[in-house]
C-alpha cells in the first residue's frame, strides 16, 4: 500500500528531531553534542546545520519541523542529511528518503524498524 506523508508522521518526525536536539550525551548525534555542549536551542541547531552544510537554516524552520507544522522544507531535510544529524540505532545516517518514510509512518525513528501498516510509537 502506497501512503503519503501524514500529519501524525510529521509530528512524530518533529518529536524525533527535537529529542535528538535535546538529548545530552546522545550517541546518535555526537558531532552536534560536542559542538553545542551547553546550548541545545533551536537557534543553535539552525546555526550548526548552516555551518556544517552551507545551507541557510533558520530557527523558525527548525521550530516548524519540530512542531510538525506542515511539510518540512526540503533544504532543511537535505541539511539534516548532509550533517548526518539523525542516526539509526545501528549508527547509520538518515537520508532524505528515510526522513520522508518516517513522515509516511513507514519507519519508526526510535527503533529503525520498517512497517508496512504504519506505526504509532510517539515517545518523548
Amino acid at each position: 500500500m502506497k501512503r503519503g506523508v501524514t500529519a501524525n508522521g510529521q509530528y512524530i518526525f518533529g518529536q524525533f528531531v527535537a529529542a535528538m536536539r535535546d538529548r545530552q550525551g546522545s550517541d546518535r548525534a555526537p558531532e552536534w553534542m560536542s559542538a553545542f555542549q551547553h546550548e541545545k536551542t533551536q537557534q543553535a541547531l539552525a546555526t550548526w546545520l548552516t555551518e556544517q552544510t552551507g545551507i541557510k537554516v533558520s530557527e523558525s524552520a527548525v521550530g516548524r519541523l519540530e512542531r510538525g507544522d506542515g511539510s518540512p522544507r526540503i533544504d532543511v531535510l537535505i541539511a539534516l542529511e548532509m550533517a548526518s544529524f539523525l542516526k539509526f540505532p545501528d549508527g547509520s545516517s538518515y537520508r532524505v528518503g528515510d526522513m520522508v518514510d518516517v513522515m509516511r509512518e513507514i519507519i519508526d525513528p526510535w527503533t529503525g524498524d520498517r512497517h508496512t501498516n504504519g506505526f504509532s510509537s510517539v515517545k518523548a
